[in-house]
């Protein structure tokens, strides 16, 4: 008879690299893994030290180190500096994302680029820079952050969602690649969630209206009833980083309320 794992320190020595952890589902997942007891470092270009604080004030503790997630020296050096300080690491979550509205035939060949540099290659450098310790370390999990547009987009997402589709494609190559090495791999994807990529859709699609007001007619036409909170999400995330995910990789886990299954007949 096996007997259920407690989420209460089911962490304990592990060690956290969560790009993209100064807000959304990546603070929210990184303050998820501390709780559940590992040691974590936050990775992004603003508001780290806000970042900190707000987690010391919410009783975790959380190592920060700003940069550009999409430059690969910086990525190799904050790594480097993770594992030096904390120990090898053992868990990587990539979060982080930009989300410019255009379709093909509008989206300039800057945007395009920022968008695959900032979402696509981010989650290959942060997997790239932590392997190594994670094989060393003699395993790991990694967990990637991709959305529901990856399969079912909406209109004038053409960068968003072609770099979310990816995210899957590279997902599943690592879980083939590394799960044989004891690094499972995996991806969440999320559906409209409480972050400041919807705030900024709620300030292009809302017409001036109150985000709350906004959020609720939204909320109306999902059959759950809602939108999603990023501690939702972040459940998910700390599942798949810990063991009672021990047979879990190359997957796709949606987190949207059955958006994405809704027919629209």
């Amino acid at each position: 008879m096996t007997h259920p794992i407690s989420t209460e320190r089911e962490l304990a020595g592990r060690v956290a690299f969560v790009v993209g952890g100064s807000s959304g589902i990546g603070w929210h997942a990184a303050v998820l893994l501390a709780r559940r007891g590992a040691r974590v470092a936050i990775v992004a270009d603003r508001d780290v030290e806000a970042a900190v604080a707000r987690a010391a004030e919410a009783g975790v503790e959380l190592m920060g180190v700003g940069g550009d997630a999409s430059n690969y020296a910086f990525m190799a050096e904050a790594a480097a500096r993770v594992g030096a300080r904390l120990g090898r690491i053992t868990i990587a979550v990539n979060s982080v994302a930009i989300h410019p509205y255009a379709n093909a035939g509008d989206t300039t060949e800057a945007v395009w680029d920022r968008v695959m540099a900032v979402n696509v290659k981010s989650v290959f450098l942060t997997a790239h820079h932590t392997i190594p310790q994670m094989l060393a370390a003699g395993g790991g999990a990694i967990v990637n952050v991709s959305s529901i547009q990856a399969t079912a987009c909406q209109r004038d997402v053409s960068a968003y969602t072609t770099s979310k589709a990816a995210i899957l494609g590279f997902t599943r190559s690592l879980a083939v690649d590394y799960t044989g090495r004891g690094i499972r791999a995996n991806a969440v994807s999320p559906g409209a969630i409480r972050t400041p990529l919807l705030d900024l859709s709620v300030a292009k699609f809302g017409g001036g209206r109150p985000a709350e007001e906004v959020f609720a007619d939204w909320g109306r036409g999902m059959p759950a009833g809602r939108i999603g909170e990023p501690g939702e999400v972040a459940q998910m995330i700390a599942f798949l980083a810990g063991p009672r995910a021990s047979y879990c990789s190359g997957g796709e886990y949606v987190v949207d309320g059955a958006t994405v299954v809704k027919s629209g007949v």
